[in-house]
C-alpha cells in the first residue's frame, strides 16, 4: 500500500467522534440527569432538555462530519503526518524513528464495525496528537507493520548504545499469563470494596435533598400508607448500613473488574511486554523494558489471602498521561509477578541489599497530627457547642490512630542495592515499589523546622513516571543516600528510555 497517498480514516470515525463527545457532556452534566428526568416541572422541563440534547447532538455530528474530510495521514519523508482541524488547521509530524509503540484500542462502536483505533506512542509526546479514530483491522495492522519496521530500519542508521532493544511487535511473544472466569471473580472479590461503598456513600448524601423532593412525595409516601412504617428515616438508615454498601459496593466493583480485565492475556518478549484485554473498551498496550521507570506492587488483605496482587507497569510520561502509558493488571499471582520481575530487573533482583528504616520520632510526628491534634480540635468543638457531643467520641480513638501509626513503621522500609531501590509501606494495603538507579531523574533533601530542629530529613527522589520519598532520616543518612544515588547516575553510561 502506498501510504505516502494522503488516506482518510474509515467512516465509522465520525461514529466514534461523536460518541466521545456525547461521553464528555454526560461526564461534565451528569447530576442534572436524574433532575430533569424525575423534576417536577412536567412537560416543560422534558421539553427543554430534549432541545438541549437535540442542538448538542447536531452540533457534534456537524462537526464529526466536517472533521473526518479534514482529516488526512500520510508518511512523507519518513515521517508520519496528520493534517486535521475544522475551525483550526493543525499539521502535526511525527518522524518515524523516534516512535515508540504503536497501540490498538476498539470502544463499543468499534468492536460493533470491526474497525480499531490507532495510538502512536513517541518518547516525549503527551499520547493524544497522534491518533487515528477508526481504520479497518487489516489497514491498521498493515500500518503498523510498516511504521514499526521503517522504524527499526532508520534506526540501525543512527548512533545508538550497544544493546539497544528492537520493538515489541516484531518479536515472537511468550504467553506469561491470561485470566479465567474463576481469576476474574477472585481478584473482583479482592478489590477495594470500601473505597467504592465510601464513593457511593458521599454521593447518595450528596444526593439526599434531591432525591427526598423527587420521591418522597410520592412513591415514599405511597409505600408509607401501604406498608406501615417512616420510610423516609428506613432510607436514611439503608443508605448508612454498611451491610448494603458492602453489597452495592461488591457489585460495582466486580462489574468494573470484569469490562477492565475481560480476556486479558499479558505476554513477554526480549524487549518489554503487550498486554491485551477489555470487554466495552478492548486495548493492546505495548511497555518497551527500556521506557518503564518504576514497577508498584499493592496488595491489600484479601489479596495477600488469595496470593494476589496488584501490579502496574509505570512508563515514561508527563503526569497529563501518566495512567494512559501504564499497564496496570488488578490481580497476578506470585508466580505470575516474579516473571515480571525477574524479565525486567533480572539479575539485579539477587544483588546484596542494605534495608534500613526511617528514624522512629516519625511515629511520634504523625500521631501528632494525625491523633493528637484532631483530638484536641473535636473536644474543643464538644466542650464549646450544645448538641455536638458526639465529638468526644474523637479522642477515644487515639489508642487506634497510634497503633495504626506503629504499624505505618514498622511496615515502612526501603533498600538499596548497586543498581536498585526497593520501598516497603502500608499498613492495610501493603505496597511496593522498585527503580534503578539510573533512571531517577532528581533527588533533593527537603527538611521542615521540626525536622531541621531534629537533624532530620526527607530524600524526594522524581523519576519520569512519578515521584516518591522516604521520610523522616537522620541528616546524615539522607546526604549519604543523595550523593549515592546522583554518583550512580551519573557513572551509568545507559539511557532512562
Amino acid at each position: 500500500m502506498d501510504w505516502s497517498v494522503a488516506r482518510r480514516q474509515s467512516r465509522i470515525a465520525i461514529l466514534v467522534s461523536i460518541s466521545k463527545f456525547a461521553k464528555g457532556l454526560v461526564r461534565q452534566f451528569w447530576i442534572l440527569i436524574p433532575l430533569v428526568l424525575f423534576g417536577g416541572d412536567g412537560a416543560r422541563t422534558e421539553t427543554a432538555f430534549f432541545l438541549i440534547f437535540i442542538f448538542f447532538g447536531g452540533f457534534s455530528l456537524v462537526l464529526s462530519i466536517i472533521g473526518y474530510f479534514r482529516f488526512y495521514y500520510s508518511i512523507e519523508d519518513e515521517d508520519f503526518v496528520i493534517r486535521k482541524g475544522v475551525l483550526r488547521k493543525t499539521e502535526i509530524i511525527l518522524p518515524i524513528e523516534r516512535i515508540q509503540s504503536v497501540n490498538f484500542q476498539q470502544g463499543p462502536i468499534q468492536q460493533f464495525f470491526k474497525v480499531v483505533g490507532i495510538e502512536i506512542d513517541s518518547a516525549g509526546a503527551s499520547g493524544k496528537e497522534f491518533e487515528i479514530s477508526a481504520l479497518k483491522k487489516e489497514d491498521a495492522e498493515e500500518l503498523k507493520t510498516y511504521l514499526l519496521s521503517r522504524r527499526n530500519a532508520l534506526t540501525k542508521n543512527i548512533e545508538t548504545t550497544e544493546g539497544q532493544e528492537e520493538l515489541v511487535y516484531e518479536e515472537e511473544k511468550e504467553l506469561l499469563f491470561k485470566h479465567s472466569a474463576w481469576d476474574l471473580f477472585k481478584i473482583g472479590v479482592s478489590q477495594n470494596h470500601l473505597q467504592t461503598a465510601g464513593i457511593l456513600l458521599v454521593f447518595f448524601f450528596g444526593m439526599y435533598e434531591n432525591i427526598s423532593n423527587l420521591f418522597f412525595d410520592d412513591i415514599f409516601d405511597f409505600i408509607e400508607k401501604v406498608m406501615g412504617i417512616d420510610v423516609e428515616n428506613a432510607f436514611i438508615t439503608i443508605l448508612i448500613s454498611i451491610p448494603l454498601f458492602l453489597i452495592v459496593s461488591f457489585v460495582i466493583t466486580l462489574f468494573r473488574t470484569v469490562i477492565n480485565e475481560f480476556r486479558l492475556r499479558f505476554w513477554k518478549t526480549e524487549s518489554g511486554f503487550q498486554l491485551q484485554g477489555g470487554l466495552i473498551n478492548r486495548k493492546e498496550t505495548l511497555a518497551l523494558l527500556r521506557k518503564i521507570q518504576m514497577i508498584s506492587m499493592s496488595a491489600n488483605p484479601i489479596q495477600r489471602k488469595m496470593g494476589l496482587q496488584a501490579v502496574r507497569l509505570r512508563q515514561a510520561a508527563s503526569a497529563e498521561v501518566s495512567a494512559r502509558k501504564s499497564i496496570r493488571v488488578a490481580g497476578v499471582y506470585e508466580d505470575q509477578l516474579d516473571s515480571i520481575l525477574r524479565h525486567k530487573y533480572a539479575a539485579l533482583l539477587d544483588h546484596e541489599k542494605d534495608v534500613a528504616k526511617p528514624d522512629r520520632r516519625m511515629v511520634f510526628r504523625r500521631f501528632l497530627f494525625f491523633g493528637v491534634l484532631p483530638a484536641i480540635a473535636a473536644a474543643a468543638i464538644a466542650y464549646f457547642s450544645d448538641g455536638s457531643k458526639g465529638y468526644y467520641a474523637v479522642p477515644a480513638l487515639l489508642p487506634l490512630v497510634y497503633w495504626f501509626q506503629r504499624a505505618y513503621y514498622n511496615r515502612y522500609e526501603y533498600s538499596l542495592s548497586t543498581d536498585l531501590l526497593e520501598i516497603n509501606r502500608g499498613v492495610v494495603t501493603h505496597r511496593k515499589y522498585i527503580l534503578e538507579l539510573f533512571k531517577i531523574q532528581c533527588v533533593q533533601i527537603t527538611q521542615s523546622p521540626y525536622q531541621r530542629r531534629k537533624s532530620l530529613a526527607n530524600l524526594d527522589i522524581f523519576t519520569a513516571s512519578g515521584n516518591l520519598t522516604i521520610p523522616f532520616l537522620k541528616m546524615e543518612t539522607a546526604q549519604r543516600l543523595h550523593d549515592l544515588i546522583l554518583y550512580r547516575v551519573e557513572r551509568s553510561a545507559r539511557k532512562w528510555m
